[in-house]
């Protein structure tokens, strides 16, 4: 499942017609997404309600996935100091 932050971007439309939930999240393959709030219904995905949330369930069979795939982790990395945080 992913459970999509508020900072990260996605184009739910890219779900429609020959795409899916991975194309919607802009690569990252995934099977289900978790969003805040309510969202329309798409084409490759089932959409459930629940509290305040929109769940996602593609309609496609099962792949496994991980979604920071290709991310890497630098121990000495720092933020910015002026990240917007909100």
């Amino acid at each position: 499942m992913f459970i999509i932050p508020k900072w990260r971007g996605h184009i739910l439309k890219l779900a429609n017609g020959d795409g899916d939930l991975t194309a919607a999240m802009l690569g990252k393959q995934c099977h289900y997404v978790l969003l805040r709030g309510e969202h329309p219904e798409v084409d490759s995905a089932t959409r459930t309600l629940a509290g305040g949330w929109t769940l996602y369930t593609s309609k496609r069979p099962y792949q496994p996935c991980h979604p920071f795939l290709g991310v890497t982790y630098d121990p000495n990395e720092r933020p910015s100091p002026y990240a917007d945080y909100d």
